[in-house]
């Protein structure tokens, strides 16, 4: 079975996880504000535009935000992560 894992935010701890799961055999999707950092990440890391479409297309989300507040953002409203989720997803907030 196939793992697709997505990363929310790609600071020291989030792209050091995207690079984890990279190594460790995950298909990884990558989301961050500044698009500037996926220049830095493996081509076969892939970005999305938002987190509905991370969440339509992952088994596993973690979010690495730097405030409670960006959290809210990411998960809420229609480009949110619970627009995009089904049941069985998981989300995990570093």
């Amino acid at each position: 079975m196939s793992t697709y894992s997505g990363i929310i935010g790609l600071g020291n701890a989030g792209k050091a996880i995207c690079l984890n799961l990279h190594k460790n055999g995950h298909e990884v999707f990558c989301l961050d504000l500044n698009t500037e950092l996926y220049k830095d990440l493996p081509e076969d890391i892939q970005p999305v535009s938002c987190a509905r479409e991370m969440a339509e297309k992952t088994t596993h989300i973690i979010t690495a935000l730097p405030k409670p507040i960006a959290v809210i953002k990411c998960v809420e409203g229609e480009t949110g992560l619970f627009a995009g989720a089904s049941p069985g997803l998981v989300w995990v907030d570093a």
